[in-house]
């Protein structure tokens, strides 16, 4: 692919839970970077919106939502509509 940047993970939807500090937050970061559709997800909205704003001014694509993994009822609406905005959920870390 010379002259090309290489995307190893476009068409990828990935959802990364705690993205918004240490590794969660990294791991947003480098899924988009590489291509994917980062969905970053955390119990606080406000510093979500700032990790989502970050990647995408990076030129990436990201969205927020809300997410208290330890309610398994909204992680089952978070998941519904992640999949239903993007399709499909292809990494879930």
């Amino acid at each position: 692919m010379h002259g090309q940047l290489e995307l190893p993970l476009e068409h990828k939807v990935a959802m990364v839970t705690g993205a918004n500090s240490g590794i969660g937050n990294a791991i947003g970061e480098v899924f988009a970077c590489a291509g994917a559709k980062a969905v970053v997800t955390d119990v606080d909205a406000p510093g979500g919106d700032g990790v989502t704003a970050g990647i995408v001014h990076q030129g990436s694509q990201a969205a927020f939502m809300n997410l208290d993994v330890a309610d398994r009822s909204q992680a089952i609406e978070v998941v519904a509509a992640a999949t239903a905005g993007h399709g499909k959920i292809d990494i879930w870390c």
